[in-house]
């Protein structure tokens, strides 16, 4: 993905940029949790581009090689999310203890869609050990129309684990795969 910013100082001839996503903060999922690099300026505007992880990405920012305080560290947040042309998944909604999911898939034939929500999650017996975990999986039928909902009891933060990041929601149809970030969830 690209972007571009401007700065407001005429000075900054550089900037030094990290890229994190929040999922992949825990040791148990590979890949690299950030990638830092420098991106130059010219006439106060700047361009790069990232590889965004699905979930949450952080984006900071700050002039290269100085030291600043946190309060002038530039922090952005997107939300990458996976769509599909025969599948989608509508906005999801938690609704008194209940997370509530709808969507269509395109194939009239396909009788169910698998549904997989993730979350970086740190045990309570263990505090500080963070890794991502599956925290709901269920299997939910298509209607003739293709047509799919469900609704789910949601109390993530109950039981052995305590959510950390948003959770991410999946659907799989067959090799089709599309996902939404749960934001609004407590």
């Amino acid at each position: 993905m690209e972007f571009q910013g401007l700065v407001n100082d005429d000075a900054v001839r550089a900037l030094d940029v990290i890229v994190v996503n929040a999922e992949s903060l825990s040791e148990t999922v590979p890949g690299v949790p950030a990638v830092s690099r420098r991106v130059r300026v010219e006439r106060r505007t700047f361009t790069f581009t990232a590889m965004l992880s699905e979930g949450l990405n952080l984006i900071l920012a700050k002039p290269a090689g100085v030291a600043v305080s946190p309060v002038e560290v530039q922090l952005k947040s997107v939300i990458y999310e996976r769509t599909g042309a025969g599948l989608s998944l509508d906005e999801p909604s938690v609704v008194k203890n209940r997370l509530v999911l709808s969507g269509t898939v395109a194939d009239r034939s396909r009788r169910t869609v698998l549904v997989r929500i993730s979350a970086l999650v740190e045990r309570k017996d263990a505090p500080g050990d963070l890794r991502q975990e599956t925290i709901l999986e269920r299997t939910v039928t298509v209607k003739p129309d293709g047509v799919f909902s469900a609704v789910f009891p949601w109390e993530p933060d109950r039981g052995r684990v305590v959510v950390r990041s948003f959770p991410v929601i999946r659907v799989y149809a067959g090799e089709e795969v599309v996902s939404r970030t749960l934001v609004h969830w407590w």
